[in-house]
């Protein structure tokens, strides 16, 4: 329960799995499934020529409208990484991946723009061991809670 599958081939019944609900962004009703989210970050990443080590997106709700707050990790630190342009270059791609969350960010009607915070390299690591769920088969959630987010953020300085 909980999956989501699509149907790769209906004369054979073959399905493939497409993500889990839990993964899916739906806060503002855009329905964004994990493959999505996920292609569009390993694709921006690639572009960028960024090595994507892990990601995560975060809720944010400002009076009637909401926010995603990107979280990204590269295996190297990328402190000369552009944040503004790759949270707008992940934007559009979420945008021509789905038409739902591309509806809702049109002229900003109910999604505004990502926020994207670049994370020092371990910060995932060190956020799954605080929880005991280090290695394995545990893996980072895609979708985070601002609770989550605040303890993943390194304090400003």
């Amino acid at each position: 329960m909980g999956d989501i599958v699509r149907f790769v081939d209906v004369e054979d019944f073959r399905l493939r799995f497409a993500g889990r609900i839990s993964q899916t962004l739906s806060k503002f009703g855009e329905k964004v499934l994990n493959e999505e989210v996920e292609a569009v970050f390993a694709k921006v990443a690639q572009d960028h020529g960024l090595e994507l080590n892990d990601f995560a997106i975060c809720p944010q709700f400002e009076d009637n409208k909401g926010r995603y707050v990107l979280l990204m990790e590269t295996k190297a630190s990328n402190t000369s990484a552009d944040s503004v342009r790759l949270a707008a270059d992940i934007d559009l791609a979420l945008q021509a991946a789905n038409s739902g969350y591309a509806t809702r960010r049109l002229n900003d009607v109910a999604i505004l723009p990502p926020i994207l915070h670049m994370l020092p390299v371990g910060s995932f690591a060190a956020w799954m061991e605080s929880k005991g769920q280090a290695g394995g088969q545990h893996k980072v959630p895609r979708t985070f809670s601002e609770k989550q987010m605040r303890e993943l953020m390194p304090p400003p300085s």
